[in-house]
């Protein structure tokens, strides 16, 4: 696929304050429930490690490495895989997609500065820099264009952001003392989700409520579809899992998702195939060390 590129320049808005509640989404749930999900591996042909990172309607974008760096790439229901390189750039990363096909992520450059993109359907690339950051990253995008992702500012602290109509509004989650994440975006509502540090370790969010996964160390919200949300937590023993859960059912028991024989596995985004059957995607680390993407989804929709 050929690019081109151009830059726009944003104006920033006022803040947006994150009213977070401070209570833990399923606080007194019991033990998560080991759901059966049907998996398929997904590894980029030549890629020394696969991360898919985001879907919808079964189009999946992601990254991979190879020999020559850190590439992005879109995988189509039917198997094709396109790379995605962001000109002149160190690596590239493909974050989020929408219905229309436009995909969000984020590109290093010849000073090692990270960039936020846009890519639109006929190959256009748009970078995203918040005024005044160091360094931006692109991590969603909703079907309205909307697009939400994190900056770091001048003293090396994280913020999310929302682009919303060229205008920037920063997203700080109370109680994020150490940075604030936005990954995920979803709905006429703006449900924005992700996560945030209180220096001793990170809790996910939606839009109004902390989520914390019981008895996990940390708590990351990376997708958003309807009234399920996924995401990673990191257990006692410091091993990493995926998690689904439903977003408006505050003590339904949360499903763990764990790819098999995997040593650590990572839910990155949930969305449809062209049969609304949901699909969830991620990446897990096998008994070798070596990484791997995958989908999947609930066996009795397999």
């Amino acid at each position: 696929m050929a690019f081109f590129t151009r830059r726009i320049r944003v104006s920033p808005r006022r803040p947006l304050i994150l009213t977070v509640l401070t209570l833990s989404l399923l606080a007194g749930s019991s033990s998560p429930v080991a759901a059966r999900f049907c998996f398929t591996q997904i590894d980029v042909p030549g890629a020394i490690e696969t991360m898919a990172l985001g879907v919808n309607e079964g189009v999946i974008v992601g990254a991979y490495r190879d020999a020559n760096g850190l590439h992005g790439f879109r995988r189509d229901p039917n198997g094709a895989v396109t790379p995605i390189d962001v000109p002149n750039a160190l690596e590239t990363e493909a974050r989020g997609i929408n219905t229309q096909k436009r995909i969000v992520g984020r590109y290093t450059d010849a000073n090692f500065i990270s960039h936020g993109f846009r890519l639109s359907p006929e190959g256009k690339i748009t970078t995203i820099d918040v005024p005044g950051a160091t360094a931006t990253v692109a991590s969603a995008i909703d079907s309205h264009g909307r697009i939400v992702g994190h900056y770091t500012d001048a003293a090396a602290l994280d913020h999310g952001y929302l682009l919303k109509g060229g205008a920037f509004q920063t997203l700080d989650a109370p109680g994020g003392l150490c940075g604030t994440q936005a990954f995920t975006i979803a709905g006429h509502d703006l449900r924005i989700g992700g996560s945030f540090s209180d220096c001793s370790t990170h809790h996910g969010f939606v839009l109004g409520r902390v989520i914390d996964i019981p008895g996990a160390l940390s708590t990351m919200v990376y997708g958003i579809k309807r009234k399920r949300i996924v995401g990673d937590y990191v257990d006692v023993n410091g091993k990493s899992h995926g998690f689904m859960i439903k977003a408006r059912f505050a003590h339904e028991h949360f499903r763990t998702i764990d790819f098999p024989g995997a040593v650590e596995t990572h839910a990155r985004g949930i969305g449809t195939d062209a049969g609304a059957r949901k699909h969830i995607v991620g990446w897990h680390v096998d008994a070798f060390g070596k990484t791997h993407g995958w989908q999947a989804a609930l066996q009795s929709q397999c």
